[in-house]
């Protein structure tokens, strides 16, 4: 049985959220299930930079991060036809750039 991508997406938080909070990264899920298409949002805070990951069950997939001192957008990203099996790749990605951000603001 293939999983919806809101599934897959909480499943992948349910496995990276103790090493997210163990990096001081503080990260919540909601869902907009009475969108047309339902759509899966994380938010990723730490002290330095804000991400949010919006995968919506059509397979569309936007991607951004914004520097928490000045406000300004670090990047975005839109994909198209993410897969269920191409979430965690996607979010793990996102988050190794999340990482390279932070560090690149603490220095």
């Amino acid at each position: 049985m293939t999983r919806t991508l809101t599934e897959c997406v909480r499943f992948w938080l349910d496995l990276r959220s103790s090493s997210l909070e163990a990096d001081a990264v503080a990260v919540q899920m909601s869902t907009a299930a009475e969108g047309d298409p339902a759509a899966a949002v994380l938010d990723f805070e730490s002290s330095e930079v804000f991400a949010r990951a919006t995968l919506w069950e059509n397979g569309l997939c936007d991607l951004e991060m914004i520097d928490v001192e000045s406000g300004e957008q670090i990047s975005w990203e839109h994909l198209e036809r993410v897969e269920s099996n191409g979430v965690a790749p996607t979010l793990d990605e996102f988050i190794r750039k999340l990482s390279s951000a932070r560090k690149e603001r603490r220095t």
